[in-house]
């Protein structure tokens, strides 16, 4: 059976917050009440257009379509009976773009004051106007864009599948983009990577960015829970996949230029679902469910082995024949008392661990105030007894246009609760002491054929969580002063707050004397990004779009370690009861980056894009004799299928969208903080006086990695948009790579 270990208090700050979290949930809640009840009398107070939009063909609602009003700010989406209003509107008609993932982009015009406005838009799962903001100083159409950018369209698919994290919301929906598994535990997250390796020593994981604001993207956060090293949990995976409406993913330094330094490795741009003006939608989910290890007692290789007799000492060597691993003796000895061997009792030790998540979640409009509320608690075993994740999650995100010039848009998301973790792989566990069971362990306490220990004996002797607290907030103003020009300002940062740990209580009968580890972590992203448009429609067929834009991103991390082993009696729990206490230890890195760049983009009548880009950035890792780096950036679309013509043999006009597309474009990753300077370590001089030693020679010289890459493919769709091609062939190449060299012990330096 499987012995309880007492989880450790958690800190005052994490007993605050949960006790505090109902009451914030709820407070929310009220707080969307609230909106819902003045609805009717706001509504009254501003000009709007409603309507619906269906699919054409069809007739079909469609739920997410986006709705804008060209030459202003307003915004709305549909429910999902497909309809839609919009306020704050001036005049007599209204110029609308209405666009939809997997829909052609339409432009109509509206009467000030229309309620049964319906648009039909058809469909097209490959279309080129589909709009992107991600890598774009503002919402782009497909087309323009001489780069392939992966768009999932997150709501439609969570809708349809059973996502259950953000990893498996990203697994192959997008080409270029391959999630990499660390482990199989509940809770555990992936390594991502976006066309491949980029850096030896740097990382590779992209940058991650949630409604325009940078994130901490850590995918090996938690305990080490793996004998190589390797902590499991991923922070991706803190987000929602409910509250995630579509997914951006630039897929290289040719897409990414203009996020600079840190984007050589791609960028994942997560946006959140924003509440629409019209009828207040309330959503409740349940989900229930079961995390286990199909068919387990055969995916078990056989192994073979001299067989331990119960003649043979502990400390001999086998003198059996060979044989076979019996299967059978593995489940007999998991039940870990000398009765069960006797009678042959089987012990099953691998569970059906209970997957449960509830969701309360409320969109609306409110006259000029639009909001999303949701709250969501996930209760999730595994397969393991050990191994379980408890979370509550929430977010609210309110816009607000209090001119058809002006809005105003908060989003705030906050997840907390822990996460336990077995040991895994090297560490030993389950699966380990399974995997490598032998007929040579046969007839030996707290083995009976088990490699190691007996799978449960590893509960009682390591226990692994991390408790977690993060908060993403940012604040987005959006400002069209003339109709030909555009402004976007947004602030925001995340602060995750993690506690790590390990406590190995004291069991003397199997040899465990006691360790217990903790390790706080906070990091600290704030992001501030500022970006113009304006455009310039010389004559009907040439249009000039100029860009600029500054992004000032600083990330801090504050890590505090104590850890002690072995306790002098079972029982005892603290770092201070150990007898072996090491010293504490506390480190600090303080990254700071700025980037300025400008754009220019001309567009030949709506079909022929060339745009051109520089980026000028400084980062506070770079060396005192490095200046500031530049990533230029050069692409071209050309849509011939909008020539009249294009005619493809044997084809005919059955081809209704073909795009070429070239890009050319450098990014970079930059150095680990501090290693561009000398740095030292304490210790005692002369009569214990306090004194530095060397640690680190530096390099004043040190600037980025840098990324180049060069993109060429095509977009086709054909035979009404049921068949579309997207063609893309790279070549990327990092240059200037950063390795550490080996100094001589002679020069006095360590490194």
């Amino acid at each position: 059976m499987t012995t309880r270990v007492p989880r450790l208090a958690y800190s005052a700050l994490h007993r605050a917050i949960h006790a505090s979290l109902p009451r914030v949930l709820f407070g929310l809640s009220m707080a969307a009440l609230a909106l819902t009840a003045l609805a009717e009398p706001l509504r009254a107070q501003d000009n709007s257009v409603s309507g619906h939009v269906r699919a054409a063909g069809t007739d079909e609602p469609l739920a997410g379509a986006q709705i804008g009003v060209v030459g202003g700010t307003q915004r709305a989406a549909t429910d999902n009976q497909g309809h839609f209003r919009i306020g704050g509107l001036s005049g007599t008609t209204v110029t609308l773009d209405i666009h939809r993932i997997g829909y052609r982009t339409a432009r109509v015009t509206a009467r000030v004051g229309q309620t049964d406005f319906l648009v039909a838009l058809v469909s097209s799962p490959a279309s080129l106007e589909a709009m992107v903001v991600t890598g774009q100083p503002g919402a782009t159409q497909k087309r323009e864009l001489g780069n392939a950018i992966g768009v999932i369209n997150a709501s439609d698919v969570v809708a349809t599948a059973p996502i259950l994290s953000m990893q498996g919301l990203l697994n192959g929906r997008t080409p270029g983009l391959v999630v990499l598994p660390t482990s199989g535990q509940v809770g555990t997250g992936s390594q991502i990577r976006i066309r491949g390796q980029a850096s030896l020593s740097l990382g590779n994981n992209p940058l991650v960015f949630v409604d325009g604001v940078r994130v901490n993207n850590a995918a090996a956060t938690g305990p080490v829970s793996q004998a190589f090293g390797s902590a499991p949990i991923s922070r991706l995976n803190d987000f929602n996949p409910e509250d995630i409406e579509s997914i951006e993913v630039l897929k290289g330094p040719s897409a990414a230029t203009l996020y600079g330094t840190e984007a050589a490795n791609g960028v994942i741009n997560i946006i959140t679902k924003k509440g629409a003006t019209g009828t207040t939608r309330w959503t409740y989910n349940i989900r229930q469910g079961s995390n286990y290890f199909a068919d387990w007692k055969t995916r078990f290789p056989v192994n073979y082995g001299k067989a331990r007799l119960a003649t043979d000492a502990p400390s001999a060597s086998p003198t059996g024949p060979v044989q076979a691993l019996n299967f059978d003796s593995l489940l007999v000895g998991a039940c870990g008392d000398s009765i069960a061997t006797r009678i042959g009792k089987k012990c099953d030790y691998f569970r059906n661990g209970r997957h449960q998540e509830t969701e309360i979640a409320v969109s609306g409009g409110v006259g000029l105030v639009n909001y999303y509320a949701s709250g969501n608690l996930l209760d999730d075993q595994g397969a393991e007894p050990r191994s379980s994740r408890r979370n509550y999650n929430g977010r609210l995100n309110v816009s607000f246009a209090p001119t058809s010039k002006l809005t105003i848009g908060t989003n705030i998301g906050y997840i907390t609760g822990p996460t336990n973790l077995p040991c895994d792989a090297g560490c030993g566990g389950y699966t380990w002491t399974t995997l490598s069971a032998t007929p040579s362990n046969y007839n030996l306490p707290n083995r009976h054929g088990f490699h190691s220990s007996l799978p449960y004996q590893y509960d009682q002797t390591v226990v692994l969580w991390q408790d977690l607290d993060r908060t993403t907030a940012s604040l987005r103003i959006e400002h069209q002063p003339l109709p030909w020009l555009s402004q976007r300002l947004t602030l925001g940062g995340d602060i995750t707050r993690e506690g790590n740990n390990e406590f190995d209580p004291r069991v003397d009968s199997l040899q465990s004397l006691g360790f217990r580890d903790i390790t706080e972590n906070d990091v600290i992203v704030r992001s501030l990004d500022y970006s113009a448009n304006a455009i310039w429609n010389f004559n009907p067929s040439l249009r000039f779009t100029s860009s600029a834009g500054a992004q000032y991103i600083t990330q801090s991390v504050h890590s505090v370690d104590a850890n002690g082993s072995v306790f002098p009696t079972p029982g005892l729990e603290s770092v201070s009861s150990t007898v072996n206490r090491n010293p504490p230890t506390e480190s600090f890195t303080d990254d700071k980056s700025l980037g300025i760049y400008g754009q220019e983009q001309i567009g030949w009548r709506d079909r022929v894009f060339l745009t051109g880009a520089l980026r000028s950035d400084d980062h506070s890792a770079f060396g005192a004799n490095f200046n500031r780096v530049l990533y230029p950036k050069l692409s071209l679309s050309y849509v011939l299928s909008d020539e009249p013509w294009f005619k493809v043999p044997l084809i005919g006009s059955q081809l209704s969208e073909f795009r070429l597309r070239l890009a050319y474009g450098q990014s970079g990753k930059a150095p680990t903080a501090y290693s561009s300077i000398k740095t030292y370590l304490p210790t005692s001089g002369p009569s214990d006086a306090a004194a530095v030693t060397p640690n680190t020679i530096g390099n004043p010289n040190l600037g980025p990695e840098r990324g180049k890459e060069l993109e060429a493919g095509f977009d086709a769709s054909g035979w009404q948009d049921r068949l579309g091609v997207e063609f893309t062939y790279y070549n990327k190449k990092t240059i200037d790579a950063i390795l550490d060299k080996v100094v001589a012990p002679s020069s006095g330096q360590a490194g």
